[in-house]
Protein backbone atom coordinates (compact mmCIF):
# COMPACT_ATOMS: atom_id res chain seq x y z
CA UNK A 1 0.00 0.00 0.00
CA UNK A 2 1.55 3.53 -0.67
CA UNK A 3 1.80 6.30 1.30
CA UNK A 4 -0.66 8.58 -0.92
CA UNK A 5 -3.58 5.59 0.06
CA UNK A 6 -2.91 5.93 4.26
CA UNK A 7 -3.02 9.56 4.03
CA UNK A 8 -6.12 11.60 4.35
CA UNK A 9 -7.50 12.84 1.54
CA UNK A 10 -8.34 16.64 2.65
CA UNK A 11 -5.60 17.72 5.08
CA UNK A 12 -4.40 20.95 5.90
CA UNK A 13 -3.02 22.63 8.53
CA UNK A 14 -6.13 24.20 10.06
CA UNK A 15 -7.93 20.68 10.59
CA UNK A 16 -6.34 20.06 13.81
CA UNK A 17 -7.81 22.76 15.49
CA UNK A 18 -11.15 22.32 13.57
CA UNK A 19 -11.27 18.47 15.10
CA UNK A 20 -10.32 19.31 18.73
CA UNK A 21 -13.09 21.90 18.83
CA UNK A 22 -15.52 19.40 16.99
CA UNK A 23 -15.03 16.52 18.83
CA UNK A 24 -12.96 17.75 22.33
CA UNK A 25 -14.77 21.31 23.12
CA UNK A 26 -18.64 21.35 21.78
CA UNK A 27 -19.54 17.98 23.21
CA UNK A 28 -17.96 19.00 26.47
CA UNK A 29 -19.74 22.18 26.64
CA UNK A 30 -23.16 20.39 25.81
CA UNK A 31 -22.87 17.84 28.07
CA UNK A 32 -22.00 20.32 30.95
CA UNK A 33 -24.95 22.17 30.01
CA UNK A 34 -27.15 18.30 30.28
CA UNK A 35 -25.32 17.34 33.34
CA UNK A 36 -26.73 20.37 35.59
CA UNK A 37 -30.41 19.41 34.58
CA UNK A 38 -29.67 14.97 34.41
CA UNK A 39 -27.45 14.73 37.14
CA UNK A 40 -25.97 12.15 34.92
CA UNK A 41 -21.98 11.86 34.05
CA UNK A 42 -20.12 14.64 32.38
CA UNK A 43 -17.70 12.31 30.79
CA UNK A 44 -16.69 12.35 27.43
CA UNK A 45 -15.24 9.17 26.60
CA UNK A 46 -11.71 9.97 24.70
CA UNK A 47 -11.47 6.35 23.43
CA UNK A 48 -12.81 7.03 19.63
CA UNK A 49 -12.16 10.45 19.45
CA UNK A 50 -8.81 10.03 20.13
CA UNK A 51 -8.42 7.98 17.62
CA UNK A 52 -9.78 10.73 15.10
CA UNK A 53 -7.22 12.98 16.74
CA UNK A 54 -4.56 11.02 15.55
CA UNK A 55 -5.49 10.47 12.46
CA UNK A 56 -5.52 13.99 12.02
CA UNK A 57 -2.37 15.24 13.89
CA UNK A 58 -0.69 11.87 11.91
CA UNK A 59 -2.20 12.84 8.78
CA UNK A 60 -2.75 8.88 8.63
CA UNK A 61 -6.37 7.27 7.81
CA UNK A 62 -8.09 4.88 10.51
CA UNK A 63 -9.17 1.11 9.57
CA UNK A 64 -12.11 1.66 10.67
CA UNK A 65 -12.12 -1.41 12.87
CA UNK A 66 -13.83 0.60 16.51
CA UNK A 67 -10.86 -0.01 18.31
CA UNK A 68 -10.77 -3.36 17.85
CA UNK A 69 -8.62 -4.12 15.29
CA UNK A 70 -5.39 -2.10 13.94
CA UNK A 71 -6.22 1.54 15.02
CA UNK A 72 -4.19 3.18 11.89
CA UNK A 73 -3.12 2.29 8.36
CA UNK A 74 0.46 2.69 8.62
CA UNK A 75 -0.07 0.39 11.93
CA UNK A 76 0.13 2.92 14.71
CA UNK A 77 -1.66 1.56 17.83
CA UNK A 78 -3.80 4.38 19.85
CA UNK A 79 -4.15 4.90 23.16
CA UNK A 80 -5.91 7.20 24.89
CA UNK A 81 -7.18 8.51 28.52
CA UNK A 82 -8.73 11.47 30.09
CA UNK A 83 -8.29 12.79 33.75
CA UNK A 84 -10.52 15.50 32.73
CA UNK A 85 -14.20 15.46 34.34
CA UNK A 86 -13.78 12.49 36.67
CA UNK A 87 -16.00 11.64 38.94
CA UNK A 88 -15.04 12.58 42.13
CA UNK A 89 -16.05 11.92 46.01
CA UNK A 90 -17.53 12.98 49.10
CA UNK A 91 -15.78 11.26 51.81
CA UNK A 92 -18.39 12.33 54.41
CA UNK A 93 -21.37 11.48 52.85
CA UNK A 94 -19.76 8.57 50.15
CA UNK A 95 -21.59 10.53 47.35
CA UNK A 96 -20.26 11.04 43.78
CA UNK A 97 -19.54 14.65 42.92
CA UNK A 98 -19.21 16.40 39.71
CA UNK A 99 -15.76 18.21 39.16
CA UNK A 100 -18.00 21.68 38.68
CA UNK A 101 -19.48 20.98 41.91
CA UNK A 102 -17.62 22.94 44.99
CA UNK A 103 -20.07 21.56 47.48
CA UNK A 104 -21.54 17.87 48.28
CA UNK A 105 -25.05 17.89 47.01
CA UNK A 106 -25.65 15.89 50.31
CA UNK A 107 -23.84 17.64 53.04
CA UNK A 108 -22.93 21.09 51.18
CA UNK A 109 -19.75 20.97 52.33
CA UNK A 110 -16.03 20.89 49.98
CA UNK A 111 -13.44 20.29 52.72
CA UNK A 112 -14.06 16.62 52.33
CA UNK A 113 -14.60 16.00 48.37
CA UNK A 114 -11.92 13.52 47.30
CA UNK A 115 -11.13 15.28 43.49
CA UNK A 116 -10.06 12.23 41.11
CA UNK A 117 -7.03 12.60 38.86
CA UNK A 118 -5.57 8.55 38.11
CA UNK A 119 -6.77 7.43 34.72
CA UNK A 120 -4.16 6.08 32.98
CA UNK A 121 -3.20 3.91 29.65
CA UNK A 122 -4.10 0.25 29.31
CA UNK A 123 -2.34 -2.06 27.31
CA UNK A 124 -4.04 -5.47 27.29
CA UNK A 125 -2.24 -8.58 26.64
CA UNK A 126 -3.42 -11.39 26.79
CA UNK A 127 -1.06 -14.12 24.92
CA UNK A 128 1.88 -13.93 23.68
CA UNK A 129 0.75 -13.18 19.74
CA UNK A 130 -0.75 -10.12 21.85
CA UNK A 131 2.77 -9.12 23.23
CA UNK A 132 4.49 -9.85 19.90
CA UNK A 133 1.93 -7.50 18.35
CA UNK A 134 2.99 -4.72 20.88
CA UNK A 135 6.88 -5.77 20.62
CA UNK A 136 6.83 -5.21 16.60
CA UNK A 137 4.84 -2.14 16.12
CA UNK A 138 6.65 1.02 14.39
CA UNK A 139 4.68 3.54 16.72
CA UNK A 140 2.21 3.75 19.55
CA UNK A 141 0.56 6.86 20.23
CA UNK A 142 -0.20 7.69 23.72
CA UNK A 143 -2.84 10.65 24.36
CA UNK A 144 -3.86 12.29 27.60
CA UNK A 145 -6.36 15.08 28.17
CA UNK A 146 -5.60 16.32 31.70
CA UNK A 147 -5.80 19.69 33.36
CA UNK A 148 -2.07 21.42 33.84
CA UNK A 149 -3.30 23.36 37.21
CA UNK A 150 -4.96 20.36 38.95
CA UNK A 151 -3.01 20.66 42.14
CA UNK A 152 -4.30 24.16 42.41
CA UNK A 153 -7.37 22.83 42.32
CA UNK A 154 -7.98 24.91 39.29
CA UNK A 155 -9.93 22.97 36.48
CA UNK A 156 -10.61 26.03 34.06
CA UNK A 157 -7.84 24.86 31.94
CA UNK A 158 -6.84 21.53 29.78
CA UNK A 159 -4.38 20.33 27.73
CA UNK A 160 -4.11 17.39 25.28
CA UNK A 161 -0.59 16.01 25.14
CA UNK A 162 0.22 13.01 22.54
CA UNK A 163 3.73 11.24 22.41
CA UNK A 164 4.77 8.39 20.53
CA UNK A 165 7.18 5.17 21.83
CA UNK A 166 8.89 3.43 19.16
CA UNK A 167 8.42 -0.65 20.22
CA UNK A 168 11.08 -2.02 17.94
CA UNK A 169 13.77 1.37 18.08
CA UNK A 170 16.49 0.93 20.70
CA UNK A 171 15.69 4.66 21.97
CA UNK A 172 12.50 2.42 23.35
CA UNK A 173 13.77 -0.55 24.54
CA UNK A 174 12.41 -0.43 27.81
CA UNK A 175 9.47 -0.26 26.46
CA UNK A 176 9.66 -4.13 25.55
CA UNK A 177 11.05 -4.66 28.47
CA UNK A 178 7.79 -3.46 30.15
CA UNK A 179 5.99 -5.00 28.48
CA UNK A 180 7.63 -8.81 28.70
CA UNK A 181 7.58 -8.73 32.41
CA UNK A 182 4.45 -7.56 32.37
CA UNK A 183 3.20 -10.62 31.03
CA UNK A 184 5.76 -13.09 32.34
CA UNK A 185 5.99 -12.52 35.72
CA UNK A 186 2.43 -10.95 36.48
CA UNK A 187 -0.19 -11.90 34.21
CA UNK A 188 0.90 -15.43 33.11
CA UNK A 189 1.87 -16.02 36.92
CA UNK A 190 -1.73 -14.63 37.89
CA UNK A 191 -3.45 -16.64 35.42
CA UNK A 192 -2.12 -19.54 36.37
CA UNK A 193 -2.80 -19.04 39.62
CA UNK A 194 -6.73 -18.60 39.01
CA UNK A 195 -7.60 -19.71 35.25
CA UNK A 196 -11.16 -18.41 35.93
CA UNK A 197 -10.06 -15.00 36.30
CA UNK A 198 -8.33 -12.91 34.03
CA UNK A 199 -5.73 -10.61 35.08
CA UNK A 200 -5.92 -6.57 34.89
CA UNK A 201 -4.64 -5.07 31.79
CA UNK A 202 -0.78 -3.46 32.36
CA UNK A 203 -1.25 -0.22 33.67
CA UNK A 204 0.69 2.44 32.10
CA UNK A 205 0.77 5.49 34.19
CA UNK A 206 1.19 8.74 32.57
CA UNK A 207 4.33 10.87 33.89
CA UNK A 208 5.18 7.77 36.06
CA UNK A 209 8.79 6.82 36.22
CA UNK A 210 7.74 3.72 34.14
CA UNK A 211 6.17 6.00 31.31
CA UNK A 212 9.55 8.49 31.59
CA UNK A 213 11.94 5.33 31.14
CA UNK A 214 10.50 4.43 27.75
CA UNK A 215 11.42 7.25 26.63
CA UNK A 216 8.14 8.81 25.48
CA UNK A 217 8.50 11.87 22.23
CA UNK A 218 6.39 14.35 22.83
CA UNK A 219 4.88 15.21 19.41
CA UNK A 220 1.88 17.62 19.86
CA UNK A 221 0.30 19.32 22.79
CA UNK A 222 -2.39 22.02 23.14
CA UNK A 223 -3.92 24.22 25.62
CA UNK A 224 -7.54 25.05 25.90
CA UNK A 225 -8.36 27.83 28.66
CA UNK A 226 -11.34 28.40 30.30
CA UNK A 227 -13.22 25.49 28.30
CA UNK A 228 -16.44 25.62 29.48
CA UNK A 229 -17.00 29.25 29.50
CA UNK A 230 -14.94 30.72 26.60
CA UNK A 231 -12.97 28.18 25.00
CA UNK A 232 -9.69 29.54 23.61
CA UNK A 233 -7.63 26.62 22.01
CA UNK A 234 -3.44 27.33 21.93
CA UNK A 235 -1.28 24.45 19.97
CA UNK A 236 1.99 24.58 22.09
CA UNK A 237 3.72 22.12 19.85
CA UNK A 238 2.87 20.17 16.72
CA UNK A 239 5.56 18.33 14.59
CA UNK A 240 4.44 17.38 11.23
CA UNK A 241 4.19 13.97 10.12
CA UNK A 242 7.14 14.93 8.15
CA UNK A 243 8.99 16.31 10.57
CA UNK A 244 12.42 13.94 12.02
CA UNK A 245 11.71 12.99 15.48
CA UNK A 246 14.49 14.15 17.57
CA UNK A 247 16.16 13.09 21.26
CA UNK A 248 15.15 16.56 21.45
CA UNK A 249 11.87 15.77 21.59
CA UNK A 250 11.73 13.08 24.46
CA UNK A 251 9.38 14.41 27.06
CA UNK A 252 12.15 15.46 30.06
CA UNK A 253 11.60 12.83 32.88
CA UNK A 254 11.71 14.98 36.72
CA UNK A 255 14.21 14.01 38.83
CA UNK A 256 11.62 13.77 42.06
CA UNK A 257 10.10 10.45 40.45
CA UNK A 258 13.86 8.62 41.86
CA UNK A 259 14.06 7.02 44.98
CA UNK A 260 16.61 7.51 47.41
CA UNK A 261 18.98 4.92 46.43
CA UNK A 262 18.38 5.93 42.79
CA UNK A 263 19.17 9.57 43.94
CA UNK A 264 22.48 8.41 45.49
CA UNK A 265 23.39 6.59 42.61
CA UNK A 266 23.40 9.31 40.11
CA UNK A 267 24.65 12.33 41.91
CA UNK A 268 22.55 14.73 39.70
CA UNK A 269 22.28 18.66 40.79
CA UNK A 270 19.84 18.82 37.90
CA UNK A 271 15.65 19.20 38.49
CA UNK A 272 15.77 16.40 35.29
CA UNK A 273 17.33 12.89 34.64
CA UNK A 274 19.15 12.89 31.17
CA UNK A 275 19.13 10.17 28.85
CA UNK A 276 22.90 9.19 29.54
CA UNK A 277 21.91 8.83 33.47
CA UNK A 278 18.89 6.80 32.56
CA UNK A 279 20.53 4.28 30.81
CA UNK A 280 22.15 3.79 34.29
CA UNK A 281 19.23 3.11 36.13
CA UNK A 282 16.58 0.23 36.61
CA UNK A 283 13.01 -0.96 35.38
CA UNK A 284 10.82 -0.70 38.22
Amino acid sequence: MSSAETRLDHYHDGLVSECIHDLFITPRITLYRWSRLTEQTNHTKIGYTGQHLASVVLNVKGCKTGARGKDCMDGTEVKSCSRVDQSDKCTRCKVNVLRVDDACPACLGGDKIVRNNDTKWLLTIRSEDELNAYLRLDRLLLIIEEYPDFDKHDYKDITITMYEIYPNKDICKNFGKLITNYYNDIYSKNLQKNPKKVPAPKNLWPHSYQFHMCNPHEVFKCKITDHLRDPTLTILKHLKPTEPRTRADIAPMPVSLLNTSERKLLKTESSVVSLEDKERLSLR
